[in-house]
């Protein structure tokens, strides 16, 4: 890692982490940990919920930092999707989000693997083409069960 000074708070050191999260030494400012899950190349972090959150849905942030569900129709979320939550939590709770890589729910998913993943109604993922809001492929299943995240870029419906 690498240090840097900082004009703030008296000119204390802060650590740059991956990604641009920084980390400082005193409690009052939020940390934000991202690991990297070699076994299966995913990316995931811990971040607040904004509100109840469940399991295996699409978050974007609420613009506070917190995490909320995601919505094809809502204004603003195509620029702040954050990736798919792989734990559940309550308001204020820290909660997990897979940003890339490999997620799996063992039957509960029945993916058709010819066929993209897109961000529905509520963080719900879904196969169905939107045809209001915005689209986001969020990633391809590579098992019926089994779903590669890449979120690429979205493209406003006109």
């Amino acid at each position: 890692m690498k240090k840097i000074s900082s004009v703030f708070k008296n000119n204390h050191e802060y650590i740059l982490r991956p990604f641009a999260l920084v980390n400082h030494e005193h409690t009052e400012y939020l940390q934000k940990d991202v690991a990297s899950n070699s076994a299966n190349g995913s990316i995931d972090f811990q971040i607040a919920a904004g509100e109840n959150i469940s399991a295996l849905k699409v978050l974007a942030s609420n613009g506070a930092g917190a995490a909320i569900f995601a919505d094809k129709d809502t204004t603003g979320h195509e620029f702040s999707l954050l990736g798919i939550s792989t734990t559940a939590g309550l308001t204020g709770e820290q909660i997990f989000i897979r940003r890339s890589g490999l997620l799996k729910d063992a039957g509960a998913w029945s993916w058709n693997v010819n066929s993209p993943i897109y961000l529905g109604s509520a963080g719900v993922l879904t196969q169905t083409v939107p045809t209001s809001g915005f689209t986001a492929i969020l990633g391809w299943p590579t098992d019926v069960d089994t779903i590669f995240i890449n979120i690429d870029r979205t493209i406003t419906l006109l």
